[in-house]
């Protein structure tokens, strides 16, 4: 089975909803409710947030270390730094790479594994949401890279 580092990138400072990382619904965090929908997905190896250093932040940090999942810091304004960092820290060779959003509720875990197996059936490196089939509904969409394109 291919093995997934999902890196879950996230801030609590949203121009348009001020924490929303942090903001429940339905009883839990938004965060709460993507890291149980990456889990479930049999191919994730490991789940890890990707957030800032800035004091804003600091919440995600503490619900992070509760819920046992490790944190990589970088820069408020760069995520591509943050994300790169955090794929740099625990990604492993083999892996493929799913770049999860902290503003992603209704994501797919079922669309992970069948990414994931096409990835490594087929040795491909990158997989758009569009070859399901089907609509992605926005905000769910799941668009996985091998270790090797993202390196």
């Amino acid at each position: 089975m291919a093995r997934v580092l999902a890196v879950l990138c996230t801030r609590m400072s949203s121009d348009r909803l001020p924490g929303k990382a942090l903001a429940e619904f339905g009883g839990s965090s938004q965060l709460t409710h993507i890291a149980r929908r990456l889990l479930k997905a049999k191919c994730i190896r490991n789940v890890v947030i990707a957030t800032s250093s800035e004091k804003s932040d600091e919440a995600i940090i503490r619900w992070a270390a509760r819920a046992n999942i490790p944190v990589h810091l970088g820069p408020l304004d760069d995520v591509v730094t943050r994300f790169n960092g955090a794929v740099q820290r625990y990604g492993q060779s083999g892996d493929y790479i799913l770049r999860a959003l902290g503003d992603q509720p209704f994501l797919d875990w079922a669309d992970i594994d069948v990414a994931a197996s096409l990835m490594e059936s087929r040795d491909w490196d990158f997989v758009l949401p569009l070859s399901f089939g089907h609509d992605p509904v926005y905000g769910a969409a799941v668009s996985p890279w091998s270790m090797r394109a993202w390196s």
